[in-house]
């Protein structure tokens, strides 16, 4: 080599000093970005899976047994030896992304587990050869724990909600001589578990009082209107004998309730006579109005008026109608036909047409079948949905 050569050696142009300099820098800055990344870094080398970088993050994220740097996977984590260390393996099989979630860990010493997510990715050493797998991961176990808890209170919180939902329900429908009866109830969705619609049926001397209706609102306010209103309407039955007084005793004490939207809507049938010739007297309150079904022929029954809790002058008008054997009465309420609103709002003709397509099927298959009908392939309805359907059988 002569003495020139030996000086440029010894010398590098600026051009090589700048190209080191920038490599450094570019260096300097992957370290610092590693080390500010809010989650735990590892990359693990070799067939031995030497750990041969960590950040601070995975320090903190792990319990403390010193540096990691240069010790194998399975001597710094013995725990993992027989469990998730199986989908680094998978990551070189595969050399593909691994994405891990809610991964349970008990370590050592620790009483309870830890919950991390994840990702494995492969590095290439070579060209189609994988050397190593990076690790990025982050403890979840705050929020495993916030969710179980959640769980835990919703399912609770549905016990007390089933229990308070069959509070407002009839045990069972009464047994009637010459009338059968069959009802169903189909809640809103999970968020309103307790709903406003209810259904009632009682004897009131020789009487039968069906009571249909809607409360305002959902949860426990309207549970807490629709419990006054069932209550109130049997003691009604002491002294009531007419639709349209039911519903005007039960418009004034909702009126004089506290609670200013104590408002329902409600529909109330009494059938009377229930011997050779029965006759039921019909009434609604801002409610859709039964549907009578004589053959092939239904039609809607009954009177309309304004729901009840409104600030108006008293005063109900009911409808008289017989029913024949044979005859079927439906009551329901708008649930039924709203099921898939706003998209769609089910027309009272369409109502009726099902009713006359299932004037032969079994009074409780009728009700389900309506019901399944309305809904269609929704997961669950828009709003509660009550049906109470009563038949003269003789």
């Amino acid at each position: 080599m002569n003495p020139e050569s030996a000086h440029a050696s010894a010398n590098p142009s600026p051009m090589a000093t700048d190209l080191q300099a920038a490599l450094e820098l570019e260096r300097a800055v992957l370290r610092r970005v590693v080390e500010r990344v809010p989650a735990g870094i590892c990359l693990l080398w070799g067939a031995e899976l030497e750990i041969r970088l960590v950040n601070q993050s995975f320090y903190d994220l792990v319990p403390d047994r010193g540096g990691a740097v240069g010790r194998t996977l399975d001597e710094y984590f013995p725990e993992l030896s027989a469990g998730p260390a199986r989908y680094v393996a998978r990551t070189f099989e595969r050399r593909g992304l691994v994405e891990l979630s809610e991964e349970a860990i008990k370590f050592d010493g620790e009483a309870s587990e830890r919950y991390y997510d994840a990702t494995l990715m492969p590095i290439d050493d070579a060209p189609g050869h994988v050397g190593g797998v990076l690790v990025t991961f982050r403890e979840v176990t705050e929020q495993v724990a916030a969710r179980r808890a959640l769980e835990q209170e919703l399912t609770e919180e549905h016990h007390i909600a089933d229990t308070l939902q069959r509070s407002l329900m009839p045990d069972a429908l009464p047994q009637v001589d010459g009338v059968e009866l069959a009802a169903i109830y189909q809640p809103a969705g999970e968020r309103h578990r307790v709903g406003g619609d209810f259904y009632e049926v009682f004897r009131a001397g020789d009487s039968l009082v069906i009571i249909l209706g809607d409360v305002v609102g959902k949860g426990p306010a309207a549970a807490a209107v629709t419990a006054r209103v069932r209550h109130t309407a049997k003691a009604l039955a002491l002294y009531e004998r007419r639709a349209s007084d039911f519903l005007a005793r039960l418009d004034q004490i909702l009126r004089d309730s506290p609670d200013a939207s104590s408002i329902c809507t409600a529909v109330c049938a009494v059938i009377e006579d229930l011997g050779d010739r029965s006759r039921a007297l019909v009434a609604s309150a801002g409610h859709p109005r039964p549907l009578l079904a004589r053959g092939r022929d239904v039609h809607e029954v009954g009177a309309s008026n304004p729901a009840l809790g409104l600030a108006r002058e008293p005063g109900f008008s009911e409808r008289e109608i017989d029913l024949e054997v044979g005859d079927r009465l439906l009551l329901y309420s708008d649930g039924l036909t709203d099921a898939n609103a706003p998209a769609r709002v089910i027309p009272v003709a369409e109502l009726r047409a099902q009713m006359t397509a299932r004037r032969d099927d079994p009074l409780n298959r009728l009700v389900d079948e309506i019901v399944e009908w309305s809904c269609g392939d929704v997961d669950s309805a828009r709003d509660d949905i009550a049906v109470l359907a009563v038949e003269r059988t003789a």
